[in-house]
């Protein structure tokens, strides 16, 4: 589960269970001229410069009947495995 935000350049989430993640952006949701930073569980994960490429959305999400959508940056977060279970195997 990814909840997020973004505000001022700062993506902030709110995860439970995700090795990896993907924020596709665009000149419309962050400032490409400042640094842009992401912040998981309270912790800042990301900050640099995201900079426009041609990188585009799959056509499944121009299709989606909202309207054109165009995504010119990506940026990747990679945590490693999810958290391990809150509950202990039980002793036999």
């Amino acid at each position: 589960m990814v909840d997020a935000t973004i505000k001022q350049n700062v993506i902030t989430v709110s995860a439970r269970n995700i090795a990896s993640v993907r924020f596709y952006l665009n000149d419309q949701m962050v400032d490409f001229t400042r640094a842009t930073s992401v912040v998981i569980g309270g912790r800042r994960l990301f900050e640099d410069l995201s900079s426009p490429t041609s990188i585009r959305c799959s056509r499944t999400s121009f299709s989606s009947g909202r309207g054109w959508r165009y995504y010119t940056a990506v940026i990747d977060i990679d945590r490693g495995p999810p958290d391990a279970p809150t509950t202990r195997p039980t002793a036999e």
